[in-house]
């Protein structure tokens, strides 16, 4: 499995993913950072939240979390997860404490970063690279030359890496003279614009150094040039394009590069119109998404959950679509939809306040009752009043959770809000009786 996602071959991976019986931590962190590798974030999110109910978490896992946090920007996630690692006592090394900072700055909580980067008493190039980075991404271009001189005096030695985000940080600042100084002790580009013979892999290499220091604009006059030199994109270069796109939000341009899969003939790469789907979808164009799910040559399980993940997250009316697009992978394709699916349509369902829908779902098949299900369609029927929905609901979600204190409070907190006070007062009776202790629940960190 590693070495079909190592060699970019995601949805082979996948494959042998699904067939193993037993996942342990391992096959798991694999085939979320290679989502993420590939530029399928929404999709590494979900296979981190399932993990998160399946396996004990290691440091690779925390960290594969975070990122994909950094990715869509899902500030609140990232907070419990940090929170969680508080909670656990778990102490991060550098490649976790790096990714932590990653996501305060690319979810523009730039002051907690900063005090975790404080805090911080072995810094290495890395660490030093993404605080750099954070503050450009956030305006803060002289933080960001302190940083570097802090670098130097730490005897901490620069890379590519670095050199590109300083000449931005001065460009920003208007320092040329600095800025050129810089140039001629790095000259990073000027090597790579020097190079006679340039193939695929060292355009495609200097394109995602670019792109992983917040310099899409870069990368795209880069990829401009490459296609002047008559060198053939791949869909490793394409990937890091679209990495480059998600940054800077171009419907236009992500047109245009989606134009140029079909004149390279990749529209048939299932990773690469699975990480297309997504970056439409993120920016809410739900609708180009749904038309390239529906014109794709082939349908991968990975390109469901991608679609209807994107339709969930919504929340902007496209129920419809997403029903479609369930019944459409069971009747048309025989894909058996997983609990994912069921969660995700009962959702979809309940936020649209299709009450009677998402209940149905359920009640049909009791075996995909679990809590996240059940829970969501029990906080709706609170939401939209519907009292006689609410109990029957509140009783599967102590069916399904019959030792778990969380269960009770949810439901007593359901009649308590409808003025029931003697049920609730009797649910948290039983919870005591049986002994049963509500854990308490990750609180968001504020710095």
């Amino acid at each position: 499995m590693d070495m079909y996602i190592k060699c970019g071959d995601l949805h082979g991976g996948t494959v042998i993913f699904d067939k193993m019986s037993k996942k342990t931590n391992g096959s798991w962190n694999a085939l979320i950072s290679g989502h993420l590798q590939l530029g399928q974030p929404l999709e590494a999110c979900n296979l981190f939240l399932q993990m998160v109910n399946k396996c004990n978490l290691d440091l690779i896992a925390l960290a594969n979390g975070l990122l994909t946090c950094a990715d869509l920007g899902y500030l609140l996630l990232g907070k419990a997860i940090h929170c969680r690692i508080l909670r656990r006592g778990v102490h991060l090394d550098l490649v976790g404490t790096t990714a932590l900072i990653d996501m305060y700055c690319k979810c523009k909580h730039l002051s907690a970063a900063m005090n975790i980067f404080h805090r911080t008493d072995t810094k290495d190039d890395a660490l030093f690279n993404v605080m750099i980075a954070g503050y450009l991404r956030n305006g803060c271009a002289f933080r960001a030359i302190e940083t570097f001189c802090e670098m130097v005096a730490m005897c901490v030695r620069p890379n590519t890496g670095t050199i590109i985000s300083v000449l931005s940080a001065l460009s920003d600042m208007g320092g040329i003279r600095t800025c050129k100084c810089i140039m001629d002790m790095f000259p990073t580009r000027q090597v790579f614009d020097s190079t006679k013979k340039k193939d695929k892999v060292s355009w495609t290499s200097m394109m995602t150094g670019l792109v992983n220091h917040g310099l899409a604009n870069e990368a795209m006059t880069l990829f401009g040039l490459m296609q002047r030199e008559n060198q053939h994109p791949d869909a490793v270069t394409f990937t890091c394009l679209l990495q480059a796109l998600n940054q800077l939000g171009s419907v236009t341009l992500a047109k245009e590069v989606h134009g140029q899969f079909y004149r390279v003939f990749l529209e048939k790469d299932i990773t690469l119109m699975n990480s297309l789907i997504a970056t439409y979808s993120k920016w809410g164009k739900l609708k180009m998404a749904s038309h390239l799910f529906e014109h794709m040559a082939e349908k991968h399980l990975s390109s469901w959950n991608t679609m209807i993940a994107a339709y969930a997250c919504s929340h902007c009316g496209f129920v419809e679509e997403g029903l479609y697009a369930y019944s459409s992978m069971q009747e048309e394709y025989g894909i058996t939809p997983s609990d994912e699916h069921y969660g995700c349509m009962v959702d979809l369902l309940s936020r649209a306040g299709r009450l009677e829908e998402a209940h149905n779902l359920l009640k049909h098949d009791p075996s995909r009752r679990n809590a996240s299900t059940v829970g969501a369609l029990l906080a709706a029927c609170r939401i939209h009043g519907n009292t006689e929905m609410g109990e029957r609901v509140g009783q599967w979600l102590l069916d399904v959770e019959p030792q778990n204190a969380s269960a009770y409070c949810s439901v007593s907190n359901f009649y308590a809000g409808e003025g029931k006070w003697d049920e609730a007062a009797h649910l948290g009776a039983v919870a005591k009786g049986k002994g049963l202790k509500r854990t308490a629940g990750y609180s968001l960190i504020d710095f």
